[in-house]
């Protein structure tokens, strides 16, 4: 379980326990109810707060959804990060797999995403809020292909900074199918994706000692 999970908490909690309770409740109504349908007031009390609450760590609710997509996606991204600088080795098959077992270990994640991605699309001034935080989260891992590419000395299939782009839309179309047909979809598609997307990379990767 991610440590964002974790049940709140006893004591009188300060503002980043606050805030983080906040995000946690938040995140498993979208999840199980949808934005639209979640209210302040419900999210609020989950976190075992009061409305105010909600108001003092966020501007409103466009806010709270904003800063929940930015921290899931960018705290799933770091860990990627680190894992891949650590395993050069697993390069790009593995990385592949470790994304289609998240997808398979955390279905509720996978499915907020979804969610709040779709409401950023259906939402203007939603979707002008979380442009940048989405455009820093392309960048993050896109640096870490071209680290990588610099490191096996070969060339990326594509310019980083699309491929970024396609690796985040593998990763939500795969997920997007497997919520819809956890039976039917066989999640090896992602790895088997990774590496079509760079043979060179996964030919050039060394051996796992």
């Amino acid at each position: 379980m991610d440590s964002s999970d974790t049940p709140p908490r006893a004591g009188r909690p300060g503002r980043e326990e606050t805030r983080r309770r906040l995000l946690v409740a938040a995140g498993r109504l979208f999840a199980t109810k949808g934005i639209e349908a979640t209210t302040l007031e419900e999210i609020a009390a989950r976190a075992g707060f009061t409305r105010g609450a909600v108001y003092s760590n966020f501007r409103d609710k466009d806010d709270l959804v904003v800063a929940l997509l930015t921290e899931r996606v960018t705290r799933k991204l770091m860990k990627a990060a680190e894992s891949a600088r650590d395993n050069l080795s697993q390069l790009p098959h593995g990385a592949g797999r470790a994304l289609a077992e998240q997808i398979r270990d955390d279905r509720q994640g996978h499915r907020l995403v979804l969610e709040l991605l779709l409401q950023v699309a259906r939402n203007a001034r939603l979707r002008a809020h979380f442009a940048e935080p989405r455009r820093r989260q392309r960048q993050l891992i896109a640096d870490m292909l071209s680290e990588h590419a610099r490191t096996l000395d070969v060339q990326l299939p594509m310019p980083a900074d699309q491929l970024a782009v396609v690796v985040l839309a593998l990763v939500n179309g795969v997920a997007a199918e497997y919520m819809a047909d956890p039976h039917g979809v066989d999640l090896d598609a992602l790895p088997a994706a990774f590496t079509a997307l760079w043979p060179d990379l996964a030919r050039r990767a060394p051996a796992q000692h």
